[in-house]
């Protein structure tokens, strides 16, 4: 099956055959293209030869292949004009596949002096898994009877398009009649990448590939004008596991999702197929876009009406905090026991603002327990127990039942371990830790107790922090303490009843200070209790509020016009790119490699094979597969030309940081910036999250962070840009870790 003689007619035929199944459905082709023997099937299809005849030319195209010396192909990823001054006299360009990608042809001694002396340059060349010196010299004594045959054919001028591997424009009448097109076809360079150029002038092509393996798909995508939604194989790959029956369907609906209408009537047959009505709603067959519409005239009454800007510069929007009132009833702030009384749940911090606004509530006749961190779960009296953040949720768990079972589950809680007023930690851990523990995982695991808690009705919670927000200029001592913004910001969404605030307090500033003076320590905590209380007194509703030298504020989205952006990148600058591999990371070292000419430093964690065995490995693979897009993703970026690397790590890894940086700059000299761009995503509803889970999505953001602040110090670079998500502002359900990395 090897010998040329057996496989080229199996290939032919199952291409063939390919093609008339999707012509029968309806899928008539605006123009063929093939690459070496796929443009004699190409003929086929569009009338130059018949099908018989061109079985016969294409077994007696295998058949004097077994006669020519044995010889082979090297696949080089330089552009045509830079290979040819490396080949030398006795090699010959077989095609010219892609802008930056080439196979040469010829004696296999040759073939490899050629590629060692590309591997002394940094190109890594491949040999092609062939013994024949496809469209060389070497076929030079085969040329005759090929041509011979031919002209015992009758040829027709094509009834559809066809791009030639010759000239990489449609093939004309005189061409497609004439022997000796089809003889210098087998002999001479096949230009398919110029094939692909003229195809791509169209912008909205559709590129199905009919025939085994994905290289053509491949070759495609690697033209910078074709999108990958535009190419579309029509079998699946060999490890891939789909059935083909429902591969062929998913890429019917590929084709249709790109525009194209198949004939459904031929596709489906004699089968039977009943049309399911799905759940009407009010407003179907209703246009609700928001058109662009004028705004409202000077001294309307009425508000202006909803309308659609159309300028992306309007589109901007920032968070911002400001000054608002809260919405406590000052009679209720004067005297808590005016209002109903509750089931209070307080989480005492080491401050001791916790324990005044306990003390308050209870003196007004709320019913009030209290909650210690400690080592271990207990209960130290009905209105005061003690849990380890170090165990998880279980503890939690135990608080929830032990309330339930004496009829005391909260109404609203009260949570200020994030208030501190030192950096304590336990014993081989650090205050970083100890602030994730206490914050983000207590209130995760707290929601996640009561969500499941029997004959729970509504709740309010509100968080207390200091040191968590940035209002103006201030200091931000303890960025970790933001994680809460997933559980405050995500939990409400996903427990109906369940209302999640936030209050970051100045306790370092105002308070710290003078409690080292011993001066104002009461007055200050009285204070601080007073604003508290009167958080907690409001009405519940979900919100994100900070005090300030006694001045309160609530964060804001306020409009921001996206003006011209100055550049921030150096012509020729060098850049890592974490996340390398992800659309971000693709999409800026585009930019970078075609706007500035940079060196661009990728990093990711998927390893890949050797340089030269990318072609190899993508016959190898489903396209599908994260190497198989990886190795595509990096071709297409080579092609772009400037200096670009892919470094295999993980960006929390320190060391591995420390090696890349030091390899770069022996390289390039410098390193002038650094984009992170790596993340990653897990969605599903909180109370299926646990601590392994959300940590794999912390790690690349949070951890990362902290790993690049090692590496790159301040003054080490010209900047530092950091990418988030918009999930940070809409909080979407399932996304409680993800909102908080971000």
């Amino acid at each position: 099956m090897l010998k040329p003689a057996a496989q080229l007619p199996l290939i032919r035929i199952l291409e063939y055959g390919l093609a008339q199944l999707w012509l029968s459905w309806g899928v008539k082709p605006a123009g063929l293209i093939g690459h070496s023997m796929g443009e004699n099937t190409a003929a086929a299809l569009a009338g130059v030869m018949g099908f018989e005849d061109c079985i016969d030319l294409v077994l007696l195209r295998g058949q004097l292949f077994d006669t020519v010396p044995p010889g082979g192909m090297l696949s080089v990823p330089l552009p045509e004009a830079d290979l040819r001054a490396l080949v030398g006299e006795d090699l010959d360009i077989a095609s010219v596949n892609a802008p930056a990608l080439c196979a040469v042809s010829g004696p296999k001694a040759r073939l490899e002096a050629l590629q060692a002396d590309l591997a002394a340059r940094e190109i890594e060349a491949q040999m092609v898994p062939i013994d024949i010196a496809a469209h060389s010299r070497m076929l030079d004594p085969i040329l005759d009877e090929f041509r011979t045959f031919l002209r015992g054919l009758t040829l027709k001028a094509p009834t559809m398009p066809i791009l030639s591997n010759r000239s990489g424009q449609v093939l004309t009448a005189n061409e497609a009649t004439d022997p000796d097109y089809w003889v210098a076809q087998l002999r001479e360079t096949v230009l398919f990448g110029a094939c692909i150029a003229t195809a791509a002038d169209k912008p909205d092509r559709i590129y199905l590939e009919v025939g085994p393996g994905k290289a053509l798909a491949t070759l495609a995508h690697m033209n910078p004008r074709v999108k990958p939604a535009q190419v579309i194989n029509a079998l699946r790959h060999p490890s891939d596991p789909v059935a083909d029956d429902a591969h062929f369907l998913a890429t019917i609906g590929r084709l249709w999702a790109c525009g194209y209408e198949a004939d459904w009537a031929q596709i489906w047959g004699e089968a039977r197929r009943n049309r399911l009505e799905l759940p009407s709603y009010a407003f179907q067959r209703s246009r609700y876009f928001i058109e662009p519409g004028e705004g409202a005239g000077e001294g309307g009454g009425e508000a202006p009406a909803l309308t659609r800007s159309d300028d992306m510069a309007d589109w901007g929007y920032v968070a911002g905090w400001q000054p608002r009132y809260g919405e406590a009833d000052p009679a209720i702030v004067a005297d808590p026991s005016k209002a109903p009384a509750q089931d209070w749940l307080v989480f005492l911090d080491d401050a001791g603002l916790g324990a005044r606004v306990a003390e308050r509530l209870a003196a007004a006749g709320h019913r009030v327990v209290r909650v210690s961190s400690g080592d271990s779960f207990a209960k130290v009296d009905d209105d005061h127990y003690i849990l380890p953040t170090e165990q998880g949720r279980a503890p939690f768990d135990a608080l929830i039942a032990a309330l339930g079972e004496a009829g005391r589950l909260p109404q609203r809680v009260a949570h200020f371990w994030l208030v501190t007023q030192g950096e304590p930690h336990r014993p081989g851990s650090s205050f970083f830790y100890r602030n994730v523990e206490h914050g983000f995982y207590s209130l995760m695991w707290l929601g996640q107790a009561l969500a499941e808690a029997d004959r729970l009705g509504d709740v309010a919670v509100t968080v207390f922090t200091n040191g968590a927000a940035q209002v103006a200029d201030e200091a931000l001592p303890y960025p970790e303490k933001a994680l809460i913004a997933g559980p405050v910001g995500v939990i409400g969404r996903e427990v109906e009843g369940s209302l999640w605030a936030s209050v970051d307090l100045d306790l370092p500033g105002v308070v710290s200070k003078r409690w080292k003076r011993g001066v104002g320590r009461e007055a200050q905590i009285e204070a601080l209790a007073g604003a508290a209380l009167e958080e907690l007194l409001a009405p519940p509703r979900a919100y994100r509020a900070a005090l300030r030298a006694g001045k309160r504020f609530e964060q804001t989205y306020r409009q921001a016009p996206l003006g011209e952006a100055q550049g921030a990148f150096k012509p020729g600058g060098t850049y890592l790119i974490t996340g390398g591999l992800g659309g971000i990371g693709q999409a800026l070292a585009r930019d970078l490699l075609e706007e500035q000419g940079a060196n661009v430093v990728l990093l990711g964690r998927t390893a890949l094979p050797p340089r030269a065995e990318w072609e190899r490995t993508l016959h190898q693979l489903w396209p599908g597969d994260p190497v198989a897009r990886g190795i595509r993703a990096l071709m297409a970026l080579e092609a772009m030309g400037g200096a670009l690397r892919y470094h295999v790590g993980d960006v929390t890894d320190i060391a591995r940081l420390r090696e890349i940086a030091a390899e770069t700059r022996e390289e390039f000299g410098t390193i002038n910036g650094v984009i992170h761009a790596a993340g990653a995503i897990d969605d599903a509803p909180f109370a299926t999250k646990d601590a392994a889970s959300c940590e794999a999505v912390f790690d690349p953001k949070i951890n990362g962070v902290r790993a690049l602040e090692e590496v790159f110090p301040d003054g080490t670079l010209d900047l530092l840009v950091l990418f988030a998500s918009s999930s940070t502002a809409t909080q979407p359900a399932g996304q409680i870790d993800y909102v908080a990395a971000n």
